[in-house]
């Protein structure tokens, strides 16, 4: 499956259905990144390595390889990656 770059730091693959987007957030060790504020809700999944933090309306988390979390619609994500 081939991809697109969408940010500097996000590519996104198409997908055959209206309303649905798949994308891979790719950070070097010490990098974040800040997602908008106008998003459908997103499910996230940790494909590599460890999120030292991610911060959502006042939420705080820690994630690994293999975890996944879901991120309300219109929220701002804020991803670190450890």
């Amino acid at each position: 499956m081939s991809s697109k770059p969408l940010l500097r730091d996000e590519n996104y693959y198409p997908a055959p259905v209206d309303g649905f987007l798949l994308s891979m957030i790719m950070l070097d060790k010490g990098e974040k990144y800040i997602s908008s504020d106008r998003h459908a809700a997103d499910k996230l999944f940790v494909y590599k390595g460890n999120l030292l933090g991610v911060e959502c309306d006042e939420e705080k988390l820690t994630s690994s390889r293999g975890q996944s979390f879901l991120v309300a619609a219109d929220q701002v994500m804020i991803m670190r990656y450890n």
